[in-house]
């Protein structure tokens, strides 16, 4: 691990105190504690408001060495995990708590974002949400749906820059003394979409999640 700076007082909104440095990818990892929680209006029934950003999603070219690294090294806890029989691991979903995932790491060709997503207040923020986004003639990749891993439902969308962005809700909570990490075939049309609702997992879906390779690797970002 590659440290950036000492631990120190952050200067960035909220204050805090944390340390910053690059995982094995490149990219910029900051760890903080004591960081003020900005106060927020309670949304309301219908509003189609994110509420919080749910999960990130990662590709890496070197799935297995990332994946170890995380959990390794910054104690986060393998979910779950999807494969293919033509491609082994596809993707590992990774915790901090009970939240099914909070960080997930995806096979891609290069370092890059897969994907960012948004928590709903409930199924129809969701739905309205993902209508909201569908009249507005943003480019939809893929959605609506349930997921098996994380039940959690889907819409994905590429914004302005080119980016995947999501709006879920409903990402499973799992009793973390309880809970053994299964692995979930993608040929299995249940896997990807339990609904039934979404056109199957497809290389033209997968794709749009690639992404451009991350230029910023191993440079970090100024604060």
């Amino acid at each position: 691990m590659q440290l950036i700076g000492e631990p120190g007082d952050l200067q960035t909104m909220g204050g805090g105190y944390g340390i910053r440095f690059f995982d094995i990818d490149g990219r910029t990892i900051e760890v903080s504690a004591d960081v003020a929680t900005r106060e927020h209006r309670k949304i309301e029934e219908g509003e189609a408001i994110p509420v919080r950003i749910s999960h990130a999603v990662m590709n890496s070219s070197n799935l297995a060495a990332t994946k170890e690294f995380y959990t390794n090294v910054l104690g986060f806890k393998l979910s779950d995990s999807l494969w293919s029989a033509h491609m082994g691991d596809m993707m590992h979903f990774l915790r901090v708590n009970d939240w099914h995932h909070s960080l997930a790491i995806a096979t891609g060709p290069h370092p890059s974002v897969h994907h960012v997503s948004f928590e709903m207040r409930g199924l129809d923020e969701y739905m309205r949400g993902t209508g909201r986004v569908m009249r507005a003639g943003i480019k939809k990749v893929w959605g609506p749906g349930r997921h098996l891993a994380g039940n959690n439902t889907f819409s994905y969308f590429i914004d302005p820059s080119g980016n995947t962005m999501e709006y879920t809700t409903e990402l499973e909570k799992i009793d973390e003394d309880q809970w053994h990490p299964s692995v979930y075939d993608i040929a299995d049309p249940m896997t990807q979409v339990q609904w039934g609702t979404a056109d199957p997992m497809s290389e033209i879906i997968a794709k749009e999640s690639f992404n451009d390779p991350d230029r910023g690797l191993f440079v970090a970002p100024p604060v």
